[in-house]
């Protein structure tokens, strides 16, 4: 585990650097990635708040996981959403796809659903809109 904890330090910090020396008024090609877990409310109320809190966990991991094996990052969780970069349309729809699986076949998490755009993106504080 420490290796691998290694590695994706190093890869978020390599991006960082990437993203605080980037001009934020240029546009830059990619793509933006959403995946929402459908009725967590309503699952957390089934669940109990502990054994959620532990399925949103698993989420949080696999977004990072699956966003930098296809060369993309987490840019935030939006309560049950993550949102992410990838550096194209394949690599977003990769990530999504895997995500919506993952969550698919979790027995505590349910059904997600994403969407996915690319095309020029602008970096503002630490976002990305496009």
């Amino acid at each position: 585990m420490p290796d691998v904890l290694a590695v994706i330090a190093k890869l978020q910090f390599e991006m960082a650097i990437v993203r605080l020396t980037a001009d934020p008024g240029s546009p830059q090609p990619g793509a933006v990635g959403f995946v929402d877990l459908v009725d967590s409310t309503k699952r957390t109320r089934q669940l109990g708040e502990e054994r959620m809190a532990e399925a949103v966990t698993r989420f949080e991991e696999w977004s990072v996981e699956q966003s930098v094996l296809h060369g993309g990052r987490v840019i935030k969780y939006i309560g049950d959403e993550v949102m992410f970069r990838a550096p194209d349309l394949r690599a977003a729809a990769a990530i999504a796809t895997r995500l919506v699986q993952l969550v698919d076949a979790d027995p505590d998490l349910g059904t997600a659903r994403a969407g996915v755009a690319a095309g020029a993106l602008l970096a503002r504080d630490g976002d990305w809109y496009g």
